[in-house]
């Protein structure tokens, strides 16, 4: 007879789920997907955090079991205390006439192209995302495209003298749509009546706690398939998406049981803020950062940084390079679809 993990588990392979329109990058992510299909470059969500060493200690040393599991390295044992801090936080969940405010700022790595047979040149994309979401899906989300900047500095000069190329990158912009809507344009999306879509609102409710068992939820919920690197970026962005308290901690327990973490210490995010860097490398060329503050159980950012191999398609990228990154501000419960939080 199957135990209750097995019946968990199957269950959740056969639920039905909700039809969610976005790429595997980020929940909060507005067109990722086509950039990945422009660009020759993989443009990468990051995470930033901060703590100091005596502060890290204390989150070891006062780590308390909460299931069968142990963690066994100094990242997983991290993680599972902030996880326990996460379960004391307010819910932030929206009433009638209500709304989830949350801010997202993203920076997207990707290469312009110019006319044929000249060079290419790493650019940063930069966006940020502001979203009004209803548990109905109701709402407005506004959408501020920056102007491409040069990934690397040495390449300016060059990049500048080839009449600054951006072909191939997001289109500088405002769009601020209402939702429903017919427009494609943001999300996460979900279809609704008459052919139009809605945001996608996370109902904690329906994710379950067992680790594994949330990870292939997320899986169908999203329509992703990945190993840890996805689930470890869909996890922090999930995080700063209205996620519960109890859902927060689940998640958290999810991160401290992938393989390969490491605990990186005292971080800051790409606008400063302090706070302790949870690492994952993608076995390939790739790491990525997850910047959390371990008071709070806030993740403030992400970030994905060149690893070992360091070159893109032929282009020397030196290691440790920002390819991208995702800062988040604070949430909030607001009245209206104009109300913000800074």
């Amino acid at each position: 007879m199957p135990d209750l993990s097995e019946r968990v588990r199957d269950y959740v392979d056969s639920a039905e789920l909700p039809v969610t329109i976005y790429d595997v990058g980020a929940v909060l992510d507005r067109n990722l997907a086509a950039k990945r299909e422009r660009s020759r470059w993989r443009p990468v969500p990051i995470l930033v955090g901060v703590g100091v060493a005596a502060l890290v200690s204390f989150l070891v040393l006062q780590f308390i079991p909460t299931s069968g599991y142990v963690p066994s390295s100094a990242a997983a044992k991290t993680v599972a205390q902030i996880a326990t801090v996460s379960a004391q936080q307010s819910n932030n969940v929206p009433g009638p006439g209500q709304y989830l405010y949350y801010r997202t700022t993203k920076g997207m790595e990707g290469l312009s192209e110019g006319a044929v047979g000249s060079r290419s040149f790493p650019l940063l994309s930069t966006e940020t995302i502001e979203t009004w979401v209803a548990p109905d899906g109701s709402g407005r989300q506004r959408i501020d495209v920056g102007q491409p900047t040069v990934l690397l500095p040495g390449e300016e000069q060059a990049w500048k003298s080839a009449g600054a190329p951006t072909f191939g990158m997001q289109v500088p912009g405002v769009t601020d749509t209402q939702f429903p809507s017919d427009s494609r344009i943001g999300g996460p999306l979900v279809s609704a009546a008459n052919g139009q879509f809605k945001l996608s609102y996370i109902d904690s409710s329906q994710f379950p706690s067992d680790p594994h068992a949330l990870q292939q939820y997320m899986n169908h919920y999203f329509g992703i398939t990945g190993g840890a690197p996805t689930t470890f970026l869909l996890a922090g962005d999930v995080l700063q998406a209205g996620a519960s308290p109890t859902l927060r901690t689940a998640l958290f327990h999810l991160i401290e049981q992938l393989p390969g973490i490491e605990l990186v210490g005292q971080m800051s995010d790409a606008t400063g803020r302090s706070g302790i860097g949870i690492a994952l490398n993608d076995g390939k060329n790739l790491r990525y950062v997850l910047v959390v503050n371990p008071r709070t159980s806030a993740v403030l950012g992400e970030k994905t940084l060149m690893g070992p191999v360091a070159s893109q398609n032929g282009i020397p990228v030196p290691g440790g390079t920002v390819l991208g990154f995702t800062t988040f501000n604070a949430s909030a419960i607001v009245t209206s679809t104009t109300a913000t939080q800074r």
